[in-house]
């Protein structure tokens, strides 16, 4: 039927990767139909093939220098990185075992470009950690002896008398080799008035503030690279337990698993291993449920609306990256309001399809070696306007743009300010 080939290739143009933040869009994607980004219930003629191309654009707000040392600041030890863009390209199958049954598969290629990084900071650690009172401090490895606020600085070749310091103007500091002890070479480094808590610190004017008064930080900003790679691969199904031809009615149930098939030992510009977030492959096995349900009309409209559910085990570098519940619902228009339950797509046809997709996806907090990642997880949603046109021979092609209407996400992660998705694919 006309709608069957239309829908044909959904189910397996939607799964890329991990959207959360700097992630692709979850889904399975089989069919040519209507929505893009959107399941649909209605699974291909026995029989039948589909195969197509399917290509999506993520382009980030990039976090600045300065939004990364603040970051860092905050989480001394956390996965902060920013990414410019991600890029994910999938080729996929799917063939219709029934009139009822659709399986398939997909894979992907990916690619992340522009990740940078703060470099890890125990000196921000350790400043934040210390144990100030009123009278001073004592440091015995430092070489300082502090007595009612004075500071006598052997090794440092700094002399305070009265509480006073000699060559600070506005709480800023005059380093000379070897006048801090504590702090490695490539460390973030780190003066505080206070030395308070994180969640004290503010950023204002380019400059950090604790307790009012200003600090000093140097912690560099490490350019990693691009990333890229095949990603995993995606075994899945589509089983459609109730359909209604009178009324047009279809309802499905979704299943699959993800293959750890994906590159996982990409690494930076300087030879390091990628954090397991930034891989083209996550190296976990992953299983995929889910429902969906299509209602058309003849007037030419046709809702469609899934939910799918990720259970995400651990994979490489002791890292799950946490479990993912996405949810979508579109609306389509075919132009001219020709019904979609029909007969099959003719040799030269050409007709339009309007879309508008609301996409959501959450995502649980990425685990490592036990320790949940505080910046991970949360949700996003699109809403995305598309179209899509029906050409002569089987072959289709469609494009969207999401636009992210709701960012809450957890800890520091780079939000998506739009994403494009563009789709061709051939029935036979």
């Amino acid at each position: 039927m006309r709608f069957y080939l239309i829908s044909a290739f959904l189910l397996f143009t939607l799964y890329s990767a991990s959207l959360l933040a700097d992630h692709a869009s979850v889904g399975f994607g089989a069919g040519t139909g209507s929505p893009i980004g959107t399941e649909t219930a209605v699974t291909l003629p026995q029989g039948k093939w589909t195969v197509g191309l399917r290509s999506e654009y993520i382009n980030f707000d990039r976090a600045s220098d300065q939004e990364l040392r603040g970051a860092r600041i905050r989480d001394p030890e956390g996965d902060i990185h920013s990414v410019d863009s991600l890029i994910t390209t999938s080729i996929g199958a799917a063939y219709g075992v029934t009139d009822d049954l659709t399986i398939g598969l997909k894979i992907p290629y990916v690619v992340r470009r522009g990740i940078r990084e703060p470099e890890h900071g125990h000196g921000v650690a350790e400043a934040l950690a210390m144990d100030h009172d009123d009278d001073g401090m004592d440091h015995d490895d430092g070489g300082m002896d502090h007595d009612d606020g004075g500071m006598d600085h052997d090794d440092g070749g700094m002399d305070h008398d009265d509480g006073g310091m000699a060559d600070h103007d506005d709480g800023a500091m005059d380093h000379d080799a070897g006048s801090m002890a504590g702090h490695d070479d490539g460390a973030a480094h780190l003066y505080s008035p206070t030395a308070g808590r994180a969640a004290d610190i503010v950023i204002a004017d380019s400059h950090y503030y604790d307790g009012g008064q200003r600090m000093v930080v140097d912690t560099m900003i490490e350019t990693l690279g691009n990333a890229d790679g095949l990603g995993d691969m995606i075994l899945f199904g589509e089983y459609r337990f109730y359909h209604n031809s009178e009324t047009k009615t279809h309802a499905a149930v979704l299943f699959g698993v993800k293959v750890p098939t994906g590159d996982t030992s990409a690494r930076s510009r300087d030879g390091h291993r990628l954090e397991t977030e930034l891989q083209p492959g996550t190296g976990s096995w992953d299983g995929l449920l889910g429902l969906t349900f299509t209602q058309v009309c003849d007037c030419g409209f046709a809702i469609d609306s899934n939910l799918l559910y990720s259970v995400v085990t651990e994979g490489s570098q002791k890292t799950n990256m946490g479990d993912i519940f996405d949810y979508n619902v579109a609306v389509s228009y075919r132009i001219g309001g020709e019904a979609y339950d029909r007969a099959e797509l003719p040799k030269s046809s050409n007709v339009w399809d309007l879309l508008l997709e609301v996409n959501g996806e959450w995502r649980a907090k990425q685990i490592r070696s036990g320790v949940a990642d505080q910046n991970s997880g949360g949700n996003i949603i699109y809403l995305s306007p598309g179209i899509r046109y029906a050409g002569w021979d089987g072959w289709n092609a469609a494009f969207s743009v999401g636009y992210p209407i709701v960012k809450d996400l957890n800890g520091f992660q780079v939000t998506p300010n739009y994403r494009m998705i563009g789709t061709f694919n051939i029935n036979f």
